[in-house]
């Protein structure tokens, strides 16, 4: 079944996020020296992730840190991959919205 307009303008702009993102984080690794392989693919996040980490020595991964019902009704990716990853995860809490 097709896409209609709307929701593939919305399939591409998260599309197009994610590539800024990960550009952004590959330019500033770069500028310090650091390595780094990054993707951009899709599928569910945890089963993804969680399909690759026996290829990388680390995975780093940003988190909303949301607490309570939030948390319980969400899930949390983070915490998932941390639980049952193939290599050391390290997590970084995204600052508070002011």
């Amino acid at each position: 079944m097709p896409m209609d307009t709307a929701v593939m303008n919305v399939y591409k702009t998260l599309e197009k996020e994610g590539q800024d993102a990960v550009n952004f984080v590959q330019q500033l690794a770069a500028e310090n020296g650091v390595k780094v392989n990054v993707a951009v693919k899709e599928g569910t996040p945890v089963k993804v992730i969680l399909e690759e980490s026996q290829n990388y020595d680390v995975i780093v991964m940003g988190t909303l840190g949301r607490t309570g019902m939030s948390k319980l009704l969400m899930g949390s990716v983070a915490e998932r991959v941390v639980r049952a990853a193939a290599c050391p995860v390290m997590v970084v809490r995204a600052p508070e919205a002011n």
